[in-house]
């Protein structure tokens, strides 16, 4: 009996060390020029669930007083959009499920309507968030968080999504990763424009 438990031990780290060699199709692509990687996009992440049950916050104002700074290190109010539909994604460069959905993110910012804007908010420094975004090919707007979150933003985990709309009413909210360029989350968006 102990030499088919050993012999099965064995079998199977073999067959997860296989399983754990990346193929060359596997690899990141670079961009042609340049020494930027694009991002892997996953599909089948699912569509994030918009309807109003999702927070009991849900149409109530959210705090605009609070404070980021964009990667050139100036100050933006989150009240400097206030008129515009916000999409503010709260994440980290450490969570895998926040970084499996950015590429779906980054899609959404280009099947929006212009007036949407984009927010990735981390509350890590400045050189980590830097430091994460330099080897990749992407043009999203990553900001990082001054002191503490707002009340209205503090969640049970990362990614968080928060949909304000023009008036600075949270009119969506989603915790966990999410298939952001779904069909039903532009429409949503542009309704609310």
């Amino acid at each position: 009996m102990r030499k088919h438990i050993n012999y099965l031990l064995i079998l199977t780290s073999i067959v997860l060390f296989a399983s754990c060699k990346k193929e060359s199709s596997d690899l990141p692509q670079t961009v042609p020029g340049e020494n930027k990687v694009k991002m892997e996009y996953i599909s089948g992440l699912g569509a994030p669930d918009l309807s109003p049950a999702t927070s009991s916050k849900i149409g109530k104002p959210v705090e605009m007083n609070w404070q980021f700074k964009n990667m050139k290190g100036e100050t933006v109010l989150l009240s400097d959009f206030k008129g515009k539909v916000i999409f503010l994604n709260l994440w980290a460069t450490w969570c895998p499920p926040c970084k499996a959905e950015l590429p779906s993110v980054e899609k959404l910012m280009g099947l929006a309507d212009k007036e949407v804007v984009f927010l990735l908010v981390s509350n890590e420094t400045q050189d980590e968030v830097k430091s994460f975004f330099q080897p990749i090919d992407s043009s999203l707007p990553a900001f990082t968080a001054e002191g503490e979150y707002p009340a209205d933003f503090v969640t049970q985990g990362i990614p968080a999504t928060y949909i304000i709309d023009k008036k600075g009413n949270l009119a969506a909210f989603h915790l966990g990763s999410a298939q952001w360029d779904d069909g039903s989350v532009v429409n949503f968006l542009n309704s609310l424009k």
